[in-house]
């Protein structure tokens, strides 16, 4: 069973992207990094320092979108000849025993093993079965849309810890997730998912009213979860 870890280096993360490699070291048997342009040059000249011949790097075609980018890594890690795939952003870090984390995946009839943040306030698809049976979607908050028909499990003692992002970053993501979610309500009206997102903006910068007309907007146009 091979595994490899996927990760999109961009957006000058050369400060993050070690300790997301160091989280996984022992869980997984190679590195596919991503190369999103040129604000990626000097993590990838990281990883290639940490992990020299465990680093397969590949250039992203076309203008960067998340959605597409997840997709294009779970592509080309099956194209490498995979089994598994561990999607990994540069600040998170993966917690949990290698060898439980490796015995799961071999013994698993599971197409996606979901993770829980450490604080078990939400989980994530993080491990993928090769080839992905699948695709991820979104502008923003881009989610896996299963197309396999088979299991999905969690991975009950795994945890993943999100660094804290500096006070400017948060801002500057708040107000792009904010336009992303106007434009995607503008374009899919009737998808509530875009109105939870846009009401959880909201929520953040204190206008509450405005937040929970949107929560509501999205409870009354379906069941989403």
């Amino acid at each position: 069973m091979e595994v490899v870890c996927t990760i999109l280096a961009g957006g000058n993360r050369e400060h993050l992207i070690g300790g997301a490699i160091n989280s996984c070291r022992k869980h997984v048997d190679h590195y596919l990094i991503i190369d999103t342009g040129p604000s990626a040059e000097e993590a990838i000249s990281l990883a290639r320092q940490m992990l020299r011949m465990d680093c397969t790097v590949v250039k992203y075609p076309g203008e960067f979108d998340c959605a597409t980018a997840r997709n294009f890594c779970l592509q080309i890690a099956a194209q490498h000849g995979f089994d598994w795939a561990l999607i990994l952003d540069t600040d998170e870090r993966l917690q949990c025993d290698p060898r439980e984390f490796r015995l799961i995946l071999e013994q698993t009839a599971a197409d996606i093993v979901l993770i829980s943040d450490d604080l078990l306030t939400y989980k994530k698809d993080k491990v993928f079965r090769l080839p992905a049976r699948g695709y991820w979607d979104g502008p923003v908050h881009e989610g896996f849309v299963y197309t396999g028909g088979g299991e999905v499990t969690i991975m009950l003692n795994a945890r993943f810890h999100e660094m804290p992002k500096p006070e400017q970053e948060s801002a500057n993501l708040l107000n792009f997730v904010e336009r992303q979610c106007e434009q995607a309500i503008k374009d899919y009206p009737d998808n509530p998912r875009w109105h939870y997102y846009l009401g959880d903006c909201l929520s953040q910068r204190g206008l509450h009213q405005q937040a929970h007309e949107e929560f509501l907007l999205s409870s009354q146009l379906s069941k989403w979860d």
